[in-house]
């Protein structure tokens, strides 16, 4: 039998879809690098923001519009048609309005031109990045992360976005250019609770009034908990200005006593007995009526004085609400 040349099936295949993806990306490299098509004159009042744009807040756009009367944009953004994008994202019809284009590249040059007071601007439409295979947010997330100018949680959320529709973390990560590592701490931010989202993304104010960012490495801490423990954790960091490492762990202490409390008092309901908090009522005498042998505990039992007690560490131990006389030394006795 003579063996027909060429790849095998499979090889062919997987030698497809890599040339679809540099095909892909370089149409997407292009758009970023703005060399793939030329530019035509819109009225800003044509162009409407992209709702998924992967950035939470455009933020302050001073420095650009300061720079505009003397140096114009020097990169042309890039739109796409309200045509072309109604037929992917047909839900968002009512946000764009009227508007003919929709923004891809460049959200924060348009709301710099608009303070400026321009009226037009140069564009370059690019329908071609507009797909329901998420195209157009691969772009925008990969220009805003060229650009450095995210906080880690804006940060976070692209890549997630990105990896929505690449699914593998080392697909991503050999996307955008970063190590695996780096994209799983910053996807890992996103278990944080708001509190702390909002730390690492605006920071919050320390005891002396300074403004902190939380890190990446230490919101990565709090990350590795449940919501509750992170809020706790959190509470005692911003309050008691603690680093991450003792915020968790004494957060941690301090559910693991909880825990052991509520199983002391679910004994003492089982033996009918009151569990009482012995520092509140006997403060520092309540070493004396802690009981630590049966016949004490039988004593105190059939004295109707017989109480459950957490002890420090939260754990179940038996009292009596009468003391035990203090011990006495042989030369006392004589």
């Amino acid at each position: 039998m003579v063996r027909k040349a060429g790849l095998p099936t499979t090889a062919a295949a997987s030698l497809t879809a890599r040339r679809a993806e540099r095909a892909e990306r370089d149409l997407i490299e292009a758009a970023v690098a703005g060399s793939d098509s030329a530019g035509i004159t819109v009225s800003l009042a044509d162009i409407a923001d992209h709702p998924e744009n992967t950035r939470d807040e455009i933020g302050d756009v001073s420095d650009i519009a300061a720079t505009l009367p003397t140096l114009g944009l020097l990169q042309t953004p890039v739109v796409v048609t309200r045509d072309a994008f109604l037929t992917v994202y047909g839900q968002y019809a009512d946000r764009i309005g009227d508007c003919r284009y929709v923004a891809l590249i460049g959200h924060r040059r348009f709301k710099a031109c608009r303070e400026a007071g321009w009226t037009q601007v140069e564009v370059r439409i690019a329908d071609q990045l507009i797909d329901r295979d998420g195209t157009d947010i691969e772009t925008m997330v990969v220009e805003n992360l060229h650009r450095k100018n995210l906080n880690p949680m804006e940060e976070a959320r692209a890549i997630a976005a990105m990896q929505e529709r690449r699914k593998d973390q080392r697909a991503v990560a050999k996307r955008l250019g970063y190590s695996q590592s780096y994209i799983s701490k910053r996807l890992k931010l996103l278990q944080l609770v708001p509190q702390l989202q909002t730390a690492v993304a605006d920071g919050w104010a320390d005891a002396s009034g300074e403004r902190e960012r939380l890190s990446v490495s230490e919101a990565s801490m709090y990350a590795d908990l449940t919501p509750d423990l992170q809020r706790a954790a959190w509470a005692l960091a911003s309050t008691r200005g603690l680093r991450a490492a003792e915020a968790v762990a004494e957060a941690k202490q301090g559910n693991d006593r909880e825990r052991r409390v509520e199983q002391a008092h679910r004994r003492a309901q089982a033996e009918s007995l009151e569990l009482v908090d012995p520092e509140t009522l006997w403060g520092s005498a309540a070493p004396a009526h802690r009981l630590h042998d049966d016949a004490e505990i039988a004593a105190a039992r059939s004295a109707g004085t017989l109480r459950a007690a957490p002890d420090a560490r939260g754990d179940f131990v038996y009292a009596s609400t009468s003391a035990a006389p203090p011990a006495t030394t042989s030369c006392q006795a004589r």
